[in-house]
């Protein structure tokens, strides 16, 4: 290629004045070797709807304008094990579908579900999650994500059902699945799944039930560590990040459970805080649960800022079609305003120089 430049640099330039010749001469070379034309930003803003029904509003398709995102993965049902057989539960209830924004179907399997399948099953279950996904939706659709924490002892099955997949969707129809950060450090073990492309899920580093924690959303230290091979990984990624919060109730050192969508006034107005732990000091009533005295709450919280942060650091392993796909879509998450979630991308797109 670089011999076919050259009798054409010397034609157009032999007769120019070297004054004008040389920079012209420079921006030439970058022209036809491409590098006046950046690829396109590999930040472009998503979200995920992880709700049981939707009814989109105007104002809801007002921020994903004002946020510049033109795409939400919506969860459609989850599959998981009734007695032995898979079966769909928590299907999404449609009221009003947002117009004029793409939308990703997502579907949870549980790892379970691929502990025993045989072929005939799992053909079934491909045959059946295809089907509901479309009387679902009632629309065409250009990519189907698959969302399952497969293990090395279930990825054959589940790489198999991913396969039978594929042939019960429209042949245009881009697979994607995530992928956690166990299976990105680990991945000659768990395997890369047969897909188009993966949603690096960079949340979930620590265990919520686990009353040692500090925040099992994400910590930024213990992430880093899963890193290591990121631009080693196969398959073109999506990075999906945290901005939600939630609670995780305990009593004493038992965990009881999580407490979604709380928020920090009404933990303030009920309970003794001590940093992000907050204790009955009496029984409670809070959100249709009884607090006991020595029952405890940790609030965990990932905003704009830290997701910002680990952006810049999954950045080795985006390429130029990755989207930034938000957890979750939901009231809370428009509190930040416009300018706080775009400043997530903005740190990114900086170190980028774009």
């Amino acid at each position: 290629m670089r011999r076919g430049f050259a009798p054409l640099i010397r034609r157009c330039f032999l007769r120019l004045p070297i004054p004008l010749a040389l920079p012209t001469l420079f921006l030439s070379i970058c022209t036809l070797a491409g590098c006046a034309k950046q690829p396109a930003s590999p930040l472009r803003l998503a979200y995920y709807y992880w709700q049981t029904s939707v009814d989109w509003k105007t104002s809801d398709s007002q921020f994903l304008s004002d946020t510049k995102a033109s795409r939400i993965y919506l969860r459609l049902f989850d599959v998981e094990l009734k007695g032995t057989e898979p079966v769909p539960v928590g299907i999404l209830r449609v009221s009003l579908l947002p117009q004029n924004v793409e939308i990703v179907p997502v579907v949870y399997i549980k790892e379970e579900v691929f502990r025993n399948l045989d072929g005939l099953r799992s053909q079934e279950l491909a045959t059946n999650i295809a089907k509901q996904s479309k009387s679902i939706l009632g629309r065409d659709f250009t990519e189907f994500q698959l969302d399952c924490d497969w293990t090395q002892g279930t990825r054959e099955t589940y790489f198999e059902f991913i396969s039978r997949l594929r042939k019960e969707l429209p042949s245009n129809v881009t697979i994607s699945a995530t992928i956690r950060l166990h299976q990105i450090k680990y991945r000659i073990k768990t395997g890369v799944p047969p897909v188009d492309r993966g949603a690096l899920m960079f949340y979930g580093t620590g265990s919520p039930s686990d009353p040692r924690e500090n925040n099992s959303i994400l910590d930024l230290k213990v992430a880093r560590e899963y890193l290591g091979n990121l631009e080693e990984y196969p398959l073109p990624l999506d990075a999906a990040l945290p901005v939600y919060s939630w609670g995780v109730l305990f009593h004493g050192q038992r965990f009881r459970g999580i407490l979604r969508d709380i928020s920090p006034e009404l933990l303030n107005a009920n309970l003794s805080r001590s940093g992000n732990v907050y204790r009955a000091k009496q029984t409670v009533r809070l959100r249709g649960i009884s607090l006991s005295p020595g029952d405890w709450i940790r609030l965990e919280s990932v905003g704009p800022d830290v997701s910002g942060e680990a952006l810049k650091m999954v950045l080795p392993g985006l390429r130029a079609d990755s989207r930034v796909i938000l957890f979750h879509y939901h009231e809370g998450l428009t509190k930040y305003g416009a300018k706080e979630i775009l400043s997530i991308t903005d740190g990114g797109r900086a170190l980028l120089g774009r």
